[in-house]
């Protein structure tokens, strides 16, 4: 898989949207809107930032690891993720815990995205 272009990209929202139309177009159980008492980001836990919690609260109950790669054999787990090394503005992080610099992807590639998201 290459490097992906604006016109790649526009390909596949096309796509996608085509697709989606066609799906959600078949759905009568889509809401109109949602309740307003689904809470929001002042309220965790039935707690409430400013009244019981203060504003500038720090929680160090949490604490996090670095990742750990998957291989051919076994998951990788979650956590932090490597800091990319100088120069590796341009790459992505892949799986097995290295950043990797992309290439082009070609018309064809992105074809068959398109036809595998839909399967």
């Amino acid at each position: 898989m290459g490097w992906i272009k604006t016109e790649h990209l526009q390909r596949f929202a096309d796509g996608f949207s085509a697709k989606a139309m066609e799906i959600f177009a078949k759905k009568t159980d889509i809401p109109g809107s949602v309740p307003a008492n689904g809470g929001d980001a002042d309220t965790v836990n039935g707690h409430t930032v400013e009244t019981d919690v203060p504003s500038g609260a720090k929680f160090t109950d949490t604490t996090y690891s670095n990742m750990t790669a998957a291989t051919a054999s076994t998951a990788g787990e979650s956590g932090l993720v490597p800091a990319p090394a100088k120069g590796k503005q341009n790459a992505f992080l892949r799986g097995d815990g290295t950043w990797v610099e992309m290439v082009e992807a070609t018309d064809a590639e992105i074809d068959t995205i398109i036809e595998g998201t839909f399967k």
